[in-house]
């Protein structure tokens, strides 16, 4: 990688660190907490979903190049 390159994304780090750091006071822990829930629970929705629809699409009449 070229050295100016290397400044460059160090300065990307830099500036987006500092900016989650101004937005860790805006939400409560609480709402942090129950974000982290809901994203447990759609995640295992995707999951269960995701199966079911595979196997939907596994019938005879889907191939997997049609759109």
């Amino acid at each position: 990688m070229p050295r100016g390159t290397v400044s460059t994304v160090r300065a990307g780090i830099a500036q987006h660190l500092e900016k989650k750091r101004s937005f860790e006071g805006l939400a409560s822990a609480r709402s942090r907490r129950a974000l982290d829930w809901v994203n447990f629970f759609v995640a295992d929705v995707e999951e269960g979903f995701g199966g079911f629809v595979a196997f939907y699409l596994a019938e005879p009449w889907w191939r997997q190049g049609s759109s």
